[in-house]
């Protein structure tokens, strides 16, 4: 089934009266359980996209439905819910609080839930165990590597088991060694039936997900996906 759609999505900006359209008329549907890679030039529009996606922004024009629901026209508050409840999402700067530990930092999502503190402490312990960095769980921002904060951030993202995993260029701060364990891990995640819409500039990794989406000036230049 179809878990997130776009409809003739537009994003403008605007200065002045000089509008920019970034987006253009985009039409495309995610299944779950998909791997999907969405490439192209700086400045093509792909972060724009996947912002969209999330709901961190709003469009201009059309509509992104999720599990079939229009979501454009939906309060502040409501997008807040539906980005806390639904989707997890991994930047490339990781986005980590800097005064709260690996654990506080995954429990984070969890909390703002309503989960109470010790649940969400044992879960975030069993998360960052899962992804490999038995023993941090105490350690700060300033005390993990690029890939284990990285890894942090992936955790915080995944704890709450969320329907759309979202990554913004998640290796692009990282050398190759690191960049190669955090695409691991995505592809182990999906394995495990998570669905992943990742923005890279980085096509040997876009290569390997299951779905390969290419855009070019606003517009979807190619859509393939693996037989």
């Amino acid at each position: 089934m179809n878990i997130l759609e776009t409809k003739n999505l537009i994003k403008s900006f605007h200065d002045g009266d000089r509008e920019t359209r970034v987006l253009k008329n985009i039409s495309i549907s995610f299944k779950e359980k998909e791997f999907a890679a969405i490439t192209g030039k700086s400045g093509s529009g792909k972060s724009t996209f996947i912002y969209q996606l999330g709901l961190l922004d709003i469009p201009t024009d059309g509509e992104v439905y999720l599990l079939g629901e229009a979501t454009k026209a939906l309060s502040e508050k409501k997008r807040t819910e539906y980005r806390l409840n639904n989707y997890g999402f991994v930047f490339q700067n990781y986005a980590l609080m800097p005064d709260l530990c690996a654990w506080e930092n995954v429990a984070i999502p969890m909390m703002m839930r309503g989960m109470p503190a010790e649940e969400a402490r044992k879960i975030a312990y069993e998360t960052i165990d899962a992804i490999g960095l038995v023993g941090k769980e105490e350690n700060y921002p300033n005390q993990l590597s690029g890939g284990e904060a990285q890894r942090v951030s992936i955790g915080r993202a995944i704890a709450h088991k969320p329907k759309i995993l979202f990554a913004d260029e998640p290796t692009a701060n990282l050398d190759s060694d690191r960049s190669r364990q955090i695409i691991d891990l995505f592809h182990t995640l999906h394995k495990q039936g998570q669905t992943i819409i990742m923005v890279t500039h980085e096509l040997e990794y876009a290569k390997e997900c299951s779905r390969l989406i290419e855009i070019r000036d606003g517009i979807i230049l190619s859509d393939t996906a693996k037989a």
